[in-house]
C-alpha cells in the first residue's frame, strides 16, 4: 500500500535481465509512473518503461547481447582466428590479425560494444578492410 487511502493505483512489479540501472530488481513502480532503464555494458534495449493500467511494464525494450557484425577481411588469418567465436562475437573479443605475406596491416581488433562493430589497429587499402 502506498498510503492511507482505500484506492490506491496499480502496482507494476517486473524482472528485466540485464539491468545495469535501477539496480534493485524486480522493478516497483505504480500506474502512470515511468523509469529510465540503462542495460548492462554489452547490452542494448532499455529506455523509458511505463506502469500500465493492468499492472505489465510497457515502453521499453529489454537488455540484449550485443554482438558485432563480422567484416571480411582479406589477405589475412581473420577468418581462422574468428571462426571459434562464430557466429556471434561477443561484445568483449578483442583479436589480433596477423596479414598474409606479402601484406601490410593487421593488429589488434576489439568488438565495440556500442557500435557492434570491429575496431582497432586495421588498415584500409582500396576500399576494404
Amino acid at each position: 500500500m502506498r498510503g492511507d487511502s482505500v484506492c490506491e493505483p496499480r502496482e507494476c512489479v517486473q524482472y528485466l535481465e540485464n539491468v545495469q540501472s535501477p539496480s534493485q530488481q524486480p522493478i516497483h513502480i505504480y500506474y502512470q509512473d515511468t523509469i529510465d532503464v540503462l542495460c548492462l555494458p554489452g547490452h542494448v534495449g532499455g529506455g523509458l518503461w511505463s506502469c500500465g493500467p493492468t499492472g505489465e511494464l510497457y515502453g521499453g525494450t529489454n537488455c540484449t547481447r550485443n554482438f558485432c557484425d563480422v567484416p571480411v577481411v582479406a589477405n589475412s588469418d581473420f577468418d581462422t582466428v574468428i571462426r571459434p567465436y562464430l557466429p556471434y562475437p561477443p561484445y568483449d573479443l578483442r583479436i589480433n590479425i596477423t596479414c598474409d605475406p606479402e601484406h601490410d596491416g593487421g593488429g589488434f581488433w576489439f568488438c565495440n560494444p556500442f557500435t557492434g562493430t570491429f575496431e582497432g589497429e586495421h588498415h584500409i587499402r582500396n576500399g576494404r578492410v
